[in-house]
């Protein structure tokens, strides 16, 4: 019995450089062809979060209003609406630490019943988040 393992075992044998190689080569260009998918996945889902916060502070600052919370100047007193910390204070946004990004001196503009989000330029990405759908 032992000397029928021996032999199986000295038939055994590894992998030939060149069958490694190819499981290299093979595994190289699955990881290329899957970056710039997972990139663009977690591109658009950053998106998505900014988007649905832009949305949460309409709504916020839509609640505030019909609240009887007092419109405030915003936009260096060109406007008026809600700043988001104005709205985070007065509890219509639960928690700030929960919000990704620097909302830091954004607001909602409150103009003839519209509610408009500003990030005046505060939130990462692009300087231009203005969100004017009339919701």
């Amino acid at each position: 019995m032992l000397q029928t393992l021996k032999k199986l075992w000295k038939r055994e044998r590894g992998f030939t450089l060149v069958e490694l190689l190819a499981v290299i080569a093979i595994l190289a260009i699955i990881t290329a062809i899957a970056i710039p998918g997972i990139s663009t996945i977690i591109t658009k889902a950053k998106g998505d979060v900014t988007e649905s916060q832009e949305e949460l502070f309409e709504e916020a600052a839509r609640l505030a209003d019909a609240n009887g919370l007092a419109v405030e100047d915003v936009n260096n007193g060109n406007n008026k609406g809600y700043e988001i910390d104005t709205l985070i204070t007065n509890d219509y946004i639960e928690n700030d630490e929960d919000l990704a990004g620097n909302w830091d001196g954004a607001y909602v503009l409150v103009e003839n019943g519209e509610y408009t989000f500003n990030a005046k330029g505060t939130d990462a990405d692009d300087d231009s988040d203005d969100d004017n759908d009339g919701d």
